[in-house]
């Protein structure tokens, strides 16, 4: 759970496995992980671009970018809700 404090912002839209990497140069993320759940690719990273996070794992994070098929979804710290 994430805690009642925290804010954040997630948005979804129309893209490829392209758009993400074009996400990540843009934001020079760091990524600290990827997840793999069945079709859903999850990756979790740190961006100086960005201000926050949160920690998981003990691991600091603050933007998180799914992809199942073709729709993208990205939080910051977290997506929040389901994708």
């Amino acid at each position: 759970m994430i805690h009642p404090g925290i804010k954040g912002e997630t948005f979804v839209y129309t893209g490829d496995e392209e758009n993400i990497d074009k996400i990540i140069d843009n934001l020079k993320i760091e990524v600290v992980r990827k997840q793999y759940l069945g079709n859903l690719e999850i990756t979790y990273g740190l961006s100086p671009r960005l201000k926050g996070g949160v920690y998981l794992n003990g691991q600091r994070v603050n933007v998180q970018v799914a992809r199942r098929g073709n729709t993208v979804t990205i939080g910051t710290p977290l997506i929040y809700g389901s994708y």
